[in-house]
């Protein structure tokens, strides 16, 4: 496209994927419910479609849940939400960014062995993985009285999933005893797939349930 374009003749893009926008065009107009909003450099319209996605409401990268007085659990959900690099609720993101997946919960009582996490999965609901809050250490502390809201953050790192829509689905439970929350969907999101590379613009996802950039290197040959 980048040749055609040099060649003179104008090409029209058409994308979600707001990488390949950026690295190839030299204009970008927006559109909302078919008449024209914006029509400006590619970086000007890129963050004013940004901010349309967070300014369509609390459903896009948040979910509130409602607080239920006579529920015997120890343990309630009551805001999962999806957060870019600025802190900006999104449920549209690009591979090339970090996500962060933030729960907000209530805890009735201390729960020993109390495991928080959720499992990645694809539309064809295959398990990308699965994630506890205390794989690598407990990063939950419980307040004196113990009843309080609590606030966990995971972070997706950038560079390793694949274009597409993925759901995020709770899983909280007592270790080896039982879960708590099992296969409760709490979230959806959706990625652009890019690579850093702009000589090698994509718009559609790999093969596989995970797209890696991966690092390379060229191994000098001293024969």
């Amino acid at each position: 496209m980048g040749e055609v374009a040099g060649e003179g003749r104008t090409v029209l893009f058409v994308s979600h994927n707001m990488g390949a926008v950026n690295s190839l065009c030299t204009r970008a107009v927006m559109f909302r419910g078919g008449v024209l909003v914006i029509d400006d450099r590619p970086d000007v319209t890129i963050q004013s479609y940004l901010a349309d996605f967070e300014a369509k409401g609390a459903n896009e990268g948040e979910r509130f849940f409602p607080l239920a007085d006579d529920s015997a659990s120890p343990f309630m959900f009551r805001v999962v939400r999806t957060l870019d690099q600025s802190g900006r609720i999104r449920s549209e993101f690009n591979n090339l960014e970090p996500i962060t997946v933030e729960f907000e919960f209530l805890l009735r009582e201390r729960i020993p062995r109390l495991m928080i996490g959720f499992e990645l999965k694809t539309t064809s609901e295959i398990t990308v993985f699965r994630s506890f809050h205390n794989d690598i250490t407990d990063v939950l502390h419980y307040r004196p009285d113990c009843s309080f809201r609590y606030r966990l953050r995971s972070l997706l790192p950038a560079k390793l999933l694949n274009g597409g829509t993925y759901y995020i689905d709770a899983c909280v439970g007592i270790h080896k005893e039982k879960w708590l929350i099992k296969d409760l969907r709490l979230l959806s999101i959706h990625l652009g797939f890019d690579v850093p590379n702009h000589n090698y613009v994509y718009d559609t996802a790999r093969p596989g349930c995970v797209g890696p950039i991966l690092d390379w290197f060229e191994v000098a040959d001293n024969d």
